[in-house]
């Protein structure tokens, strides 16, 4: 670990935060799987026998000792490089305030640092699920936290400095030397460094920019970022962003009528102007409206990144837009352009690579009249409801029964990763049969009115 690096836990602890239990792990000779999965006797004996010569039943004996970190370290993501795949872009709710552009992303920086701080003192109070501690180890991953390739694998960098942050505008990346946000650097400096950058940034978008680079498939990613290595110019930048506390990507030309297309631009276009890379993203348009984007493969589950979310959105909408006179610091924000040199056939694999997974069909929507309170109200568990929903809807399409897989969290655990499930289970189909063939003329949705 060398010396700018924070952490190589993949799952942080922070003190002030109650530890989950760890997974319980089942007795060696419990093979009971097995007979569900449909292993005949004889197979069942053969692998009880082979477990016992091959030390595998010491070996279990001993793990409960070495599970937590075990799980703390062990990348189960490694492979995943793919973002227009693999991200998750959330819309935010538009500020009360009528803010600028540039007000807007300056609130919801200062708002991510707030989070920082609290969520690193432990203000933050802790997810629960009834009476349970939930695991808080995913947090510290929205910070200063990247993927950097090396050689034939992506792994997970973690930086000690809080005071860099990486600005995108027309594909051009600044690196804002900042300070520490809310100390040495107030909003309104920040307000101004901003302005400063948009009124001495070129119009045109670089034909070089670098950022599409960040959204290729994986084996076209380790390609490109192993030749970029080579050249000492793209080394050097490399570097610098991994050392980034967070990544604001200015899309002042868009300008989204609501939150569906403000989710759209943001995910599905304006490659050059991301970096994917990072582990979180803001992105504001010229009319305000914001963005965040989060990196699945930097291990941020979708309850932490709907959570993070709120908090920075709930933060930045009472952020003071003045500073406290008695915060005034004399600090300069230094900005300095990241140079590149790349090769146009990096360039064409990257984008060859998403035109593969684009689609002209909409695939983001908002329903603004139907929601969780719908099922509450009814006196349905809006999950399972929406399951059955989506396998009456599958089959009606299809006029097939599909195998639904649900991603589950395992954070009611230590330091554990999602957990996916079938959940067409035998009872659902049959409830899907029965609204076909035998129910009176209404749906699955007509429940909920």
């Amino acid at each position: 670990m060398d010396e700018n690096t924070r952490s190589e836990d993949i799952f942080e602890h922070i003190e002030g935060y109650q530890k989950p239990p760890l997974v319980p792990l089942p007795d060696a000779g419990d093979l009971r799987s097995l007979e569900f999965m449909g292993y005949k006797p004889s197979a069942i004996e053969i692998t009880k026998f082979s477990m016992a010569v091959s030390g595998f039943n010491s070996f279990w004996r001993q793990l409960p000792e070495k599970l937590e970190p075990t799980l703390r370290r062990s990348n189960m993501r490694r492979a995943g490089l793919f973002s227009a795949v693999h991200s998750a872009t959330l819309a935010l709710q538009d500020d009360p305030r009528s803010l600028s552009p540039l007000e807007r992303a300056a609130a919801l920086v200062m708002g991510a640092k707030n989070l920082y701080d609290d969520l690193w003192s432990a203000r933050l109070s802790q997810d629960m699920y009834k009476e349970h501690p939930l695991e808080m180890g995913q947090y510290p991953n929205l910070f200063s936290t990247s993927l950097v390739i090396d050689g034939p694998k992506a792994r997970i960098y973690k930086s000690k400095n809080i005071s860099q942050l990486t600005v995108l505008l027309g594909g051009r990346m600044y690196i804002l030397d900042t300070g520490i946000l809310g100390k040495d650097t107030g909003i309104e400096l920040l307000i101004k460094t901003l302005k400063k950058i948009v009124g001495d940034s070129p119009d045109e978008t670089p034909k070089t920019a670098p950022g599409i680079l960040t959204s290729a498939d994986y084996r076209s990613t380790v390609n490109i970022f192993n030749r970029l290595n080579r050249n000492e110019i793209n080394r050097n930048s490399l570097n610098i962003l991994r050392h980034s506390f967070l990544t604001l990507c200015l899309d002042l030309k868009d300008q989204p009528e609501d939150y569906t297309e403000a989710a759209l631009i943001a995910h599905s276009t304006n490659w050059e102007n991301r970096w994917h890379h990072a582990s979180f993203q803001i992105v504001v348009f010229g009319n305000s409206k914001a963005c965040v984007l989060c990196n699945f493969n930097a291990y941020l589950d979708g309850n932490t990144m709907m959570r993070s979310a709120s908090e920075i959105q709930k933060r930045a909408s009472t952020q003071d837009l003045v500073d406290n006179p008695e915060q005034k610091s004399n600090h300069t924000i230094q900005v300095g352009e990241l140079p590149w040199e790349i090769d146009k056939g990096a360039l064409l694999s990257a984008r060859q690579d998403i035109e593969r997974v684009l689609d002209d069909q909409q695939a983001t929507y908002e329903i603004t009249t139907f929601g969780e309170s719908s099922f509450k109200k009814a006196g349905l568990p809006p999950v399972q409801t929406f399951i059955l929903a989506l396998l009456l809807t599958t089959y009606r399409l299809t006029g097939n029964i599909a195998n639904i897989f649900q991603m589950m969290t395992m954070s009611r655990y230590r330091c554990m990763d999602l957990a996916s499930a079938i959940v067409t289970t035998a009872e659902c189909v049959e409830f899907v049969d029965y609204l076909e063939n035998e129910a009176p003329d209404w749906d699955i949705i007509d429940l909920c009115n």
